[in-house]
């Protein structure tokens, strides 16, 4: 069953997909140094925040003005408990 619980209504129709609008937050690391890689980068972002690797995108590394690397990154927010949000 999917997460809506709407499945049902369109069992037989496989064209259909039922999804909701997620939540994301995205965000621009500035000034890292050359020898950060993508993954530490994951790793950092799910030893932070409550985001699981698959969540998680990174784009690609690119030198900045002042000869550091930039790079952006988005991930999945998820709820908490009592309905809010957890953004670290």
């Amino acid at each position: 069953m999917d997460s809506l619980g709407m499945g049902f209504l369109f069992k037989d129709r496989s064209e259909i997909k039922i999804v909701r609008p997620i939540r994301k937050v995205e965000f621009r690391l500035l000034d890292l140094d050359e020898s950060v890689t993508v993954g530490e980068i994951v790793e950092a972002v799910m030893a932070r925040g409550s985001a699981q690797s698959g969540d998680i995108r990174v784009g690609p590394l690119k030198p900045g003005k002042i000869g550091l690397n930039r790079v952006w990154s988005d991930y999945i927010c998820r709820l908490q408990k009592d309905g809010g949000l957890r953004i670290h």
